[in-house]
């Protein structure tokens, strides 16, 4: 997390090291999501406001979202109550039919 000085506005910062994506194969994935989330604009997709590199490192500076991603979100509770469950599987529905609508189709790095 970081905190823009002159506006006081958050913003998350995926650190991604350069030499692990290229061990990983990863390069094209990261990309795709790199690109797929500089082009959506929707309140269910995570908006990228900037990215930038450095020698080793490539940085995503995104939107902060209070409480994390959905991984995280399981990962702290386990298991979520129905009503929680319908809720984010929603949202999802949302955001992958939207993407479907700009004819987009995305990798499983993007939903993670």
């Amino acid at each position: 997390m970081a905190k823009k000085r002159n506006t006081g506005d958050y913003f998350a910062i995926k650190v991604l090291r350069k030499k692990e994506m290229l061990l990983k194969h990863q390069v094209d994935h990261v990309k795709m999501e790199k690109d797929i989330l500089a082009s959506v604009n929707n309140p269910f997709v995570v908006k990228l406001f900037y990215s930038f590199e450095s020698e080793s490192n490539l940085y995503l500076v995104m939107e902060y979202l209070n409480g994390g991603d959905l991984y995280s979100l399981l990962r702290n509770f386990g298991s979520l109550e129905e009503s929680w469950a319908r809720f984010y599987t929603a949202e999802l529905i949302h955001a992958l039919d939207y993407l479907h609508s700009k004819s987009m189709w995305i990798c499983s790095c993007v939903l993670s």
